[in-house]
């Protein structure tokens, strides 16, 4: 199944209730937790952990980390790299933590060019993906830099089998003015789509939502293989 075929053939898709475990495995003892000398995360003796990606610092590209970390998926880049596609999951009203900074009129027009919803350049979409480059041998990322941008709510989504993520939003917004979190939104634009992001592309993607994917409070899609079938799971019942 490629990706030509797969566009082809999404007007059937499917939704299908998650299956409950039939059976629990026994639990491993880990031991008690130690105090991390960083002061980040308590792990039990032997277990150790590596920051990937921290809200806030500076990319590649010369804009922020974006908070909210959510739904990813991990890819085989070159000469042994790891490429991840990150999820994050923000709103316009949470736009001081973006990965715009202070101010989106400041950003290079050709950024501003492909942001889906600039919400008339006062309450762009916060949310969208980050591609991280991740080298396993020095547990070290060694790029990072915004792959989709002014979209809402990244929640989960799901990998494609020709390499690419599948970032669904989480929302269903109309486009005017609205009140968030305590606060005015403007959006010029319909959320409650599903993007694609090809793992090897460099930089931001031009931000097409798949209209054939629905609009609803997207979560999480599957694709299947060999048939190309796509099942969507969704946070709420808008859709049935």
């Amino acid at each position: 199944m490629d990706r030509r075929r797969f566009l082809q053939g999404l007007a059937a898709a499917a939704i299908v209730p998650a299956a409950s475990s039939a059976g629990r495995a026994a639990e491993p003892e880990v031991g008690p937790l130690r105090p991390d000398p960083g002061g980040l995360l308590d792990l039990p003796e032997g277990y150790e952990y590596t920051v990937v990606s921290r809200a806030g610092a500076v990319m590649s590209d010369g804009m922020l980390v974006p908070h909210a970390h959510d739904g990813m998926a991990a890819f085989p880049g070159e000469d042994g790299r790891v490429i991840l596609v990150c999820n994050h999951e923000l709103g316009p009203a949470y736009f001081s933590r973006s990965a715009f900074g202070p101010s989106f009129d400041a950003l290079p027009l050709e950024v501003r060019e492909k942001v889906y919803d600039a919400g008339n350049g006062r309450t762009p979409g916060a949310g969208g993906t980050t591609t991280k480059i991740y080298n396993p041998e020095t547990s070290r990322t060694e790029r990072e830099y915004l792959s989709l941008a002014g979209t809402e709510l990244n929640c989960a989504g799901g990998p494609t089998p020709w390499g690419s993520w599948l970032s669904c939003e989480e929302c269903f917004e109309s486009p005017g003015t609205g009140w968030s979190v305590g606060r005015i939104v403007n959006r010029e634009r319909a959320h409650g789509y599903v993007f694609e992001v090809p793992a090897e592309h460099r930089g931001l993607v031009e931000p097409e939502p798949i209209r054939a994917m629905g609009r609803f409070e997207h979560e999480a899609a599957a694709v299947h293989p060999a048939t190309g079938i796509v099942y969507m799971t969704e946070d709420r019942h808008h859709s049935l």
